[in-house]
């Protein structure tokens, strides 16, 4: 990014030691993709479909304040988030530590620091994943070997909560020396 001279393209995602995302405008997206095919050929990048958002990239910072006005209130309605520190077991990937309007505006505008978070889980975690695939159990795998992965959803065959929560009940099995508070 910096020997292109990149001035809107950053990493959005740091995921593993040897995966990144990057975001940015799509002109700059493909100068980038060029020079690391023509660097090396063997090199995995591919784009990645997300509706034309570039999220986590430099220019949403424009969006900031119209963001922050747009939290604080929904934060004034009885169905808001409030404010509040976040409990020391709180595993972040934005480095914010505090839950409020700007946690979640960090999250969308600024990387996301995956591989860092994964690393700070205590040995022996249990990580599970509730989406339409697996594909964050696959870069924890990348990161980590020592931690318990469990996916609740199935692409082929989508199911209630419920069954989901029994197929995790199964799948790892409650020890009385377990915690909920090792799920992360």
């Amino acid at each position: 990014i910096t020997e292109l001279g990149l001035q809107e393209t950053r990493i959005a995602c740091y995921n593993a030691p040897l995966g990144q995302t990057v975001s940015g405008a799509s002109f700059e997206l493909d100068m980038l993709i060029d020079h690391i095919r023509a660097q090396n050929r063997g090199i995995f990048c591919r784009e990645v479909d997300t509706d034309s958002v570039a999220y986590h990239a430099i220019f949403l910072e424009v969006f900031r304040e119209f963001l922050g006005a747009k939290f604080c209130k929904m934060m004034n309605t009885k169905n808001s988030l409030k404010p509040a520190v976040l409990p020391k077991e709180w595993i972040s990937t934005s480095r914010n530590d505090s839950f409020n309007f700007e946690y979640m505006i960090e999250n969308m505008l600024r990387p996301v620091y995956f591989q860092e978070a994964v690393e700070s889980l205590p040995p022996g975690s249990t990580i599970v994943e509730i989406g339409p695939s697996t594909i964050l159990l696959s870069q924890i795998k990348r990161i980590r070997s020592d931690l318990h992965l469990v996916s609740l959803f199935e692409r082929k065959d989508p199911v209630s909560l419920d069954v989901n929560l029994d197929y995790l009940s199964d799948k790892w099995p409650m020890h009385e020396s377990r915690e909920y508070s090792e799920i992360y």
